[in-house]
Formats: structure tokens, C-alpha cells, sequence
């Protein structure tokens, strides 16, 4: 008898029909999608787990754009682990443990912080963590000494503008605005440091207002990760230092190793688990009950992808994310349509 094949289409085989709109201007439309069912992001795009296309940088743009980025795994653990924490720390409205330098440490050694963190001012404490002043990038930029010392260079603290714990928004603003500075150290009344607030992050939120955030304000940001037993060691890294989505990046997604990643992630961790990539229905049901947050749909589709050509093996990208969809629907499951965006 003959085997009868399902009907499959890329997105070159389709077209969109033009129907009836209500919409006046494309400046009213409303992007805003799940990217997991607890993330909404405003613009429904995510930039690539690939180590040639998203690490720290990428994910900040993305962010701030209104989509997201997902930091690749070709990394160490600790490099991987310090990409997450640079989108992290880059903005929001307040930094909840700065870092900070002690007045011993040489002009060296800070310049060695900037270059491994792209930060450029640090809060100088004491060993019980007490403010002892403020070290900014126009403290030490004619500096010509490395083995200067912090304490000769900082802003004291005696000279130091600081705020209250609960200083809102409209108190930070009204103090940089008065008195022409960059860093609001946020300090308790025993003087010791508790935060710190930037100038950038308060023009960041007004110029980049649908910018991808989590509850505190930080830039949302994932990290991929693998199904080997290591990789639970770099998950436990990823989620200290504050990655909102773990993302479980193989190549066939619908494969016990993945279920049983995905099951780990969500029994062990409050993060949200993006999972993939698969082109079936059934992936997306058994993902589903495994737990899954998300899963991305696409498997060969990519022009730079050679699964096709190597394995033989993929699915037509319309008809996948079309398959998928129907069934995420029933599990209240956002999907991503992965790889292609124009044929598949």
C-alpha cells in the first residue's frame, strides 16, 4: 500500500491574505507576547543562543529594544556565568549589591575590574562594608601611576551625595538634577552601603520605555545550557547571578535527555525553562508535561543550519510551527519559531 506524506510548507510556499483592519496607524498596534507563560516581552523577538550572535552586548540592544537575548553555551561556566551578570548590572534603577573596591587597591587592580566588568566607578568601602567615598572614571583618567592607591584618588566621603534606602525615583532624579552626578550611593544610617543608583539608569527607563525588564528593573536576559550532568553546575551559576530564562539548546529536543533536564530545572529552580527545539505536536505535549515554560519550534530551517544536509533531517517551517501551535494552545504554552524567518 502506499505511504501517504502530510502536506509540509516552508514560508516561501505561503502567503499572508489582506483582510479588513480597524487599525489607522502601525504606530497603535500592540506587540506585546509571551515569551514563557510567566515573561511578556514587548517586541516578540529573540535574538540566538549562537556563539556568533548573543553574548552580553546583544542581550543588553535586545533588551532595551524590547525583545530579549539568550546567551550562547560555548562559554565556560564562569565566563557564561559573568555575560548574564553584565546585562544584569547594566541597567536598572538600583543596584542591589554594587561592586565595590577597598582604598588599598591599586589604580591596577581597578583598571583590571573595568576591563573583566565594564564598570567604570566603584564604591570604596571598609571591611565591615562602610562607605569611605566614590571612585568615577574622572578620578583617575590623567592617572599616570598604576600603583596608586584608591584612597588618594576616590571622592571622600565626607564630600560624598548619597541617598536614603527608600528613596524613590523622583528623589534620585531630583538629586542628580541638583547636584550634576553620575552615582547615588544609597546608604543606611550607619553608614554602611545598601545600593546604588546611576543616572543612566533613570534616562535609560525614559528614553527606552517598552525595554524588557524584570520585577526589579534589570534588563531580562536567558542563558542556553545543555542536557550532561555539568550542566547542572552551570545552572546553579546561571541563576545566581540573576538569569530570568534558562533555555535547554540541543539539536532534537524531543528526547528523554531533554525531559529529563527540563523536569530537573523546574523541580529545583523558580526560573522560567524555554526548551527545544522540536517540530511536532507530541514534542510539544511531552514537553509540556515535563514542565516547560516555552519551547521553540524548528529544526533544519536556518540558512546557516546543515541538519538537513548532514542528518537528513527536519520538518517544512510553516507547517511545523503550525502543528505546534494548535497543540501549545491547549497547554497555555507560548511557542518560538526558531531558525528561519523568511524561508524553512
Amino acid at each position: 500500500s502506499r505511504v501517504k506524506f502530510p502536506l509540509g510548507l516552508s514560508y516561501d510556499d505561503v502567503l499572508l491574505v489582506p483582510q479588513k483592519t480597524n487599525v489607522l496607524s502601525r504606530s497603535r498596534l500592540n506587540t506585546t507576547s509571551f515569551l514563557t507563560k510567566d515573561i511578556k516581552i514587548n517586541i516578540p523577538i529573540v535574538s540566538a543562543n549562537m556563539d556568533t550572535v548573543t553574548e552580553s552586548e546583544m542581550a543588553i540592544t535586545m533588551a532595551m529594544a524590547g525583545g530579549v537575548g539568550i546567551i550562547h553555551r560555548f562559554l565556560t561556566i564562569e565566563e557564561q556565568a559573568m555575560e548574564v551578570e553584565r546585562v544584569k548590572r547594566h541597567d536598572g534603577f538600583m543596584v542591589d549589591e554594587p561592586r565595590t573596591i577597598a582604598p588599598t587597591d591599586s589604580l591596577q587592580a581597578v583598571l583590571e575590574l573595568i576591563d573583566r566588568f565594564g564598570s567604570t566607578g566603584f564604591v570604596v568601602v571598609d571591611k565591615s562594608n562602610k562607605v569611605l567615598g566614590i571612585l568615577s572614571k574622572r578620578d583617575f583618567v590623567f592617572e599616570d601611576d598604576l600603583t596608586t592607591p584608591v584612597s588618594t584618588l576616590m571622592t571622600p566621603a565626607a564630600k560624598l551625595v548619597s541617598a536614603k534606602p527608600k528613596t524613590t525615583r523622583e528623589e534620585a532624579r531630583a538629586i542628580f538634577k541638583r547636584y550634576k552626578i553620575e552615582k547615588l550611593p544609597v546608604v543606611a544610617g550607619n553608614g554602611k552601603l545598601v545600593g546604588l543608583i546611576t543616572a543612566k539608569s533613570l534616562f535609560n527607563e525614559a528614553i527606552y520605555p517598552i525595554s524588557s525588564r524584570d520585577r526589579r528593573g534589570r534588563l531580562l536576559v536567558g542563558a542556553a545550557v545543555g542536557v550532561k550532568e555539568q550542566d547542572k553546575d552551570r545552572v546553579k551559576e546561571l541563576v545566581r547571578v540573576g538569569a530570568d530564562i534558562i533555555v535547554i539548546d540541543v539539536a532534537h529536543g524531543h528526547a528523554q535527555s531533554v525531559l529529563e533536564m527540563t523536569r530537573f530545572l523546574k523541580k529545583n529552580y523558580s526560573v522560567s525553562v524555554i526548551a527545544g527545539n522540536i517540530v511536532s505536536s507530541l514534542g510539544v505535549s511531552d514537553l509540556a508535561k515535563a514542565g516547560a515554560d516555552g519551547i521553540k519550534v524548528g529544526i533544519g530551517a536556518g540558512s546557516v543550519c546543515v541538519t538537513r544536509i548532514v542528518a537528513g533531517s527536519g520538518y517544512p517551517q510553516f507547517s511545523a510551527v503550525l502543528n505546534c501551535a494548535a497543540e501549545a494552545k491547549k497547554w497555555h504554552l507560548p511557542i518560538i519559531a526558531d531558525q528561519s524567518i523568511r524561508a524553512g
